[in-house]
């Protein structure tokens, strides 16, 4: 906790992630500064306790803003839908978890030392193992994902990967004299970007 503390007061966002915190800490390091949640609901235990673990705390924690990959893979449509209705859109950001396979066609890629293939279905794994390793989601295909479910409407979809994820890096952003100026992206009738400006 002490960590949190003295990163919060540096002015650095602290963010929790592949944990198996107890309810109780989370709630702890919430107070002592910790904002968000990475990938939430990926990087657990595969067995949890029914009622006392780190998903259902950070979902639980108001405190918490929850970073959401929308890819089917990492989450179905229905576990984000529940998501999304516990922490609501306000609390709630659009990412990626992307890796370098993202925007390349079907095949085996390296990074970080580590051998990944993204299949036909876009899902990047590590060759005869059954977990994922990372993600060949892009954000504006994201934003189509909720969409096209029924989890998001548009406006809602677009603020999760824009408007929430800037105003939750914006103090840290400040305290460190980094200005995130607004911009805009010009959407077309089926949600692909057509146009970038910023201001």
């Amino acid at each position: 906790m002490a960590a949190i503390r003295s990163l919060h007061a540096a002015g650095i966002c602290v963010a929790m992630a592949h944990s198996d915190a107890s309810i109780s800490h989370i709630r702890e390091a919430a107070s002592a500064g910790l904002s968000l949640s990475t990938h939430l609901g990926n990087g657990l235990p595969h067995t949890l306790h029914k009622t006392e673990n780190a998903l259902l705390g950070q979902l639980a924690e108001p405190g918490l803003a929850a970073c959401l990959i929308a890819d089917g893979n990492h989450l179905s449509p229905e576990v984000l839908a529940a998501m999304l209705r516990i922490k609501g859109v306000e609390r709630s950001i659009l990412v990626t978890d992307a890796v370098l396979a993202a925007a390349a066609p079907p095949g085996h890629y390296r990074f970080a030392g580590m051998e990944v293939e993204k299949d036909a279905s876009d899902v990047v794994r590590q060759p005869a193992a059954n977990h994922l390793a990372g993600s060949a989601l892009e954000l504006d295909q994201a934003i189509r994902n909720l969409v096209r479910w029924g989890i998001a409407t548009p406006e809602q979809a677009i603020r999760m990967a824009s408007i929430n994820p800037r105003r939750a890096l914006a103090d840290a952003a400040r305290a460190h004299g980094v200005t995130l100026p607004p911009g805009g992206v010009l959407w077309s009738d089926d949600l692909r970007p057509m146009e970038v400006t910023s201001s």
